[in-house]
């Protein structure tokens, strides 16, 4: 994997000491056969970053961020894998071997280049055709949005025409072959035949995306009608992954800019950089990731999130706030009045009337209360009582000096005595703190989990079962055989590795697993030696079916609920809900035979 002789690489982490190395950046402390520390990776007070000298492997149990020795360099330098290896070499006083297959390298460099390239082109191409006659239509939309020809070069906007080939056929042209501009996620390979591809944009304004180094590394399409989907991007490539990058970043690098405004859309970054408010960035077509919120912690202290008016912006501020938090970040939140989104609001008031939105801009807590009010009938009494409640459970969460802060208003909005309020939320932190969550697998019979922090139920057994793959090749199949046991991608991933190299966790982090991957073989390598595998495995299938069928079922019940449904519509939702209910109590009956697994 990595161009370098295995040998060599076997004595290199040999000969490095990997809680020496760590020290060198965090002060270590044993614990339990580990050493502790505050996380490097996110802020924090009560150390959960561990290391594991004789595994050569760290992890946070807070951030969930792990991997090897190399990672650790990796992420601390901001370096790639050779030149990490190249700086362990140099700190052992190792030369690197004559032997090194500078060959592999230099093809992985050469492939990044050409797909870097055919980027490039293909931003060219989209932004020739939007000045030419093809384009007349998008430059028409782009002025109704209000989007001036100035800005649309300063962005670099083009156009995809609607024929299915337009660019495919441009760039063969140019040199690329087919499986090229596949892998750059600019064609989609047809289902007709192995040797057809056809364009991956079809009639829609492109927004390109440039990354470090100014250069391109994938683009955003936007609808022009009511096309579905709105937005189309950019699959993840060999030089673009959406969860690591924003748009218009690359136009804020060496900038003044003490904080971001971080909004959905690309017309939102486009909009407000034009109206001259500046630090505007979009997430690329996902909702907020970790690695996003890291990356714009490298540049500034604050961040506003201004995220659409509308029930599902809202909604997202509030994942948003909660991954920000995670990672220690200052936030706070502008709310567009009417439900407006950044685009809208910005043409209506100008740069003026989004600063004054920015100044009054909310507290990441004052915007969670409000939220939380926005949901209750408060001109009844159970209306003000329901919230009392919730808001109740909400100060629970907070510190001591928040929790008195927004006591207050509380007491404001429902009408109750700050005295009761304050009693009823240590009431519900106390109660929240002694008892495990419903549905929440607090331990495992027969399986050793002392030393480590607890961990939400479906994460639990998860990596539990990735514990049993990582030792047992019997394991590894059973979990093939079930994939959808296993929801995220990094640990579908993890699992595919193992059946294809034949070996665990560890082995696989030496050979140089990166990113989500990383995180999640230092989880499962951190993880003690299960004592009764078979158990363990029924246990933790058996939970995680469960939990799948429940929330499916409310997923359908929430849908039954919705009163365009047709008569049709509403019967097969009915009978499916009731196949659901019958299997989970099959489930069920099947867990109680076998004797609980599972706390609840």
């Amino acid at each position: 994997m990595s161009g370098f002789p295995s040998e060599w690489l076997a004595e290199l982490f040999a000969r490095t000491d990997m809680a020496a190395l760590v020290s060198e950046y965090v002060p270590l402390k044993p614990r339990g056969g580990r050493l502790w520390g505050c996380c490097p990776f996110h802020h924090e007070k009560t150390p959960s970053f561990t290391v594991s000298p004789d595994k050569q492997v760290y992890y946070c149990f807070g951030c969930h961020k792990g991997g090897s020795l190399v990672n650790f360099v990796m992420e601390m330098e901001r370096v790639s894998y050779p030149d990490a290896i190249r700086m362990l070499a140099d700190r052992a006083h190792m030369e690197i071997p004559e032997e090194i297959d500078e060959r592999a390298l230099k093809q992985q460099r050469e492939k990044k280049e050409r797909l870097y390239e055919a980027n490039r082109m293909a931003a060219r191409f989209f932004y020739d055709q939007l000045k030419g006659e093809e384009g007349r239509s998008a430059r028409a939309y782009l002025a109704r949005r209000g989007v001036s020809p100035q800005t649309a070069v300063e962005f670099g906007l083009g156009f995809a025409p609607r024929e299915w080939e337009a660019l495919t056929n441009a760039l063969l042209k140019e040199g690329f072959s087919k499986e090229e501009l596949v892998e750059a996620g600019l064609a989609v390979r047809s289902k007709k035949g192995e040797d057809g591809a056809f364009d991956m944009f079809r009639g829609r304004v492109v927004f390109p995306i440039i990354g470090t180094y100014q250069k391109v590394i994938g683009f955003g399409g936007r609808a022009m009608g009511d096309e579905q989907p709105k937005y189309l991007n950019t699959p993840d490539t060999p030089v673009f992954n959406k969860r690591y990058n924003l748009y218009g970043l690359n136009r804020l690098r060496g900038s003044s800019a003490g904080s971001f405004v971080l909004v959905e859309g690309y017309m939102d970054v486009v909009s407000l950089s034009q109206a001259g408010v500046m630090g505007a960035v979009a997430t690329l077509g996902t909702a907020l990731t970790p690695q996003q919120a890291r990356l714009m912690k490298r540049y500034v202290p604050l961040v506003y999130v201004a995220y659409d008016g509308d029930d599902a912006g809202q909604n997202a501020i509030l994942r948003a706030l909660d991954i920000f938090e995670a990672e220690g970040m200052e936030t706070k939140v502008i709310r567009f009045p009417g439900g407006l989104d950044p685009d809208e609001f910005i043409q209506k008031e100008g740069a003026a009337g989004f600063d004054e939105l920015r100044q009054t801009a909310m507290s990441k807590n004052s915007f969670r209360l409000a939220n939380l009010a926005s949901r209750y009938d408060l001109a009844t009494e159970d209306g003000r009582m329901a919230l009392a409640h919730a808001g109740s459970a909400l100060l629970a969460r907070f510190s001591p000096v928040e929790r008195e802060r927004y006591t207050t208003e509380l007491a404001r909005l429902t009408g109750f005595s700050a005295e009761v309020l304050r009693e009823e939320a240590t009431l519900g932190g106390a109660q929240e703190g002694e008892s495990p969550r419903k549905n929440s697998p607090s331990r495992l019979r027969n399986t050793k989990t002392a030393g480590a922090p607890r961990q939400s139920g479906r994460k639990d057994a998860e990596l539990l079962l990735l514990k049993l793959a990582d030792g047992d090749e019997g394991y590894r199949a059973l979990l093939f055989e079930e994939p959808e046991l296993l929801k995220n991608t990094a640990q579908r991933a993890l699992l595919g590795h193992m059946l294809e190299r034949g070996c665990g966790a560890e082995a696989l982090l030496q050979q140089g697993l990166e990113g989500e991957e990383a995180d999640c073989a230092a989880a499962v390598a951190m993880l003690p030696a299960v004592e009764d595998p078979e158990h363990c495995f029924a246990d933790c299938a058996g939970y995680l079916r469960r939990v799948h069928i429940v929330e499916e079922l409310k997923e359908l019940q929430e849908k039954a609920s919705d009163e365009r449904l047709t008569a049709e519509e509403r019967i097969q939702l009915v009978i499916r809900i009731n196949n659901l209910n019958i299997k989970l109590d099959e489930l069920n009956q099947t867990e109680s035979e076998r004797g609980e697994g599972f706390e609840h």
